[in-house]
């Protein structure tokens, strides 16, 4: 093998690592969110809004992250991504405003874009996990 192709098929190896990577790092970071997002929830249901800062903080970090998954790979998905974090952005500011009605309307954006993505972007295997779809 030349130089020039032993080059190149490292270059490709070392892409499909980091792509490999990126996906490990992007399941991290979803369920971050949905953790994150379940708390928010629980806190906003109970009327604890004080207690639904901390974790909406997180669901927008999370979906900042994923955005850049998607942006990276030219899917649509990174739109919904942003709404997300904005929605995430809006609940976290509402509940710290000790605005129910806005946090209530940012969770209810927030928790919609769930169905939406995974049903576009994600796939379902026979083995019970999921694949990532672009």
């Amino acid at each position: 093998m030349t130089r020039s192709i032993q080059r190149m098929c490292l270059g490709l190896a070392l892409l499909v690592a980091a792509w490999a990577q990126s996906d490990q790092e992007y399941v991290s970071w979803m369920k971050a969110a949905a953790g994150a997002c379940g708390a928010a929830k629980k806190a906003v249901d109970a009327k604890a809004l004080p207690d639904a800062v901390e974790p909406a903080e997180k669901v927008a970090d999370a979906f900042g992250k994923i955005e850049g998954y998607w942006k990276a790979r030219n899917s649509p998905a990174a739109g919904i991504a942003h709404t997300a974090n904005m929605a995430a952005s809006e609940l976290a500011a509402a509940a710290k405003a000790g605005d129910a009605a806005k946090a209530s309307a940012a969770l209810q954006q927030l928790t919609g874009t769930c169905k939406t993505c995974h049903e576009a972007h994600r796939e379902k295997n026979p083995n019970g996990g999921f694949t990532i779809k672009p």
